[in-house]
């Protein structure tokens, strides 16, 4: 195992599956990188992540699953508590046999590959960081749901379709999770909220 100092080695692993890794290549940028350690034996990868305040671990490699669990289960002694972890399928059953868990159960990404063919929905205005109220509301309701650091609204890539009957409330909201700098079009991804 080694720690690895040169994004770029990260960025030319993940870029080779850019649909599987949308938030490996976007921690590769910062303000992540500078914040995070990344450790590499062969292709399996593992990242422990600043998040502004927060810490991730991402523990995803479409070219070596079980070695990136194994590296993982190597590491989990550099994890501090209540670290979110996200890996690839068989991860809560592999972490949960050493550690104590809260297994989110399987996250589900969707590549969109033609924006172009979406209509323009109705009633859908921009999220405004200072003024999203209705939309900590509703994540308060099921925690579980829905993933966001406060540092996402900030980007001004969130959307919300307001409660016309409740000013206070919305009906739905979507955001980009990750905005890379260096990433092209294709590989910018929305996560469906609420």
């Amino acid at each position: 195992m080694r720690e690895v100092d040169d994004p770029d080695e990260l960025g030319a692993l993940f870029g080779s599956a850019p649909a599987v890794h949308p938030y490996g290549l976007a921690d590769l940028e910062e303000p992540f990188w500078s914040g995070s350690r990344w450790f590499r034996r062969g292709d399996a990868t593992v990242g422990l992540v600043a998040l502004g305040e927060e810490r991730t671990v991402y523990a995803i490699t479409s070219h070596d699953e079980p070695g990136t669990l194994v590296l993982l289960l190597e590491l989990l002694d550099e994890v501090p508590d209540n670290t979110m972890i996200t890996g690839p399928i068989g991860l809560a059953a592999a972490v949960g046999a050493v550690t104590e868990i809260e297994d989110w159960g399987v996250h589900v990404k969707c590549v969109l590959s033609d924006l172009t063919r979406l209509p323009e929905p109705v009633g859908v205005v921009p999220l405004p960081a200072a003024d999203s109220s209705g939309f900590r509301t509703a994540a308060d309701q099921d925690p579980d749901a829905v993933f966001f650091l406060e540092s996402m609204l900030a980007d001004d890539t969130f959307v919300e379709i307001p409660d016309p009957g409740d000013p206070d409330s919305l009906i739905a909201a979507a955001g980009t999770h990750v905005l890379g700098e260096h990433a092209g079009p294709s590989d910018l991804h929305q996560d469906r909220l609420h």
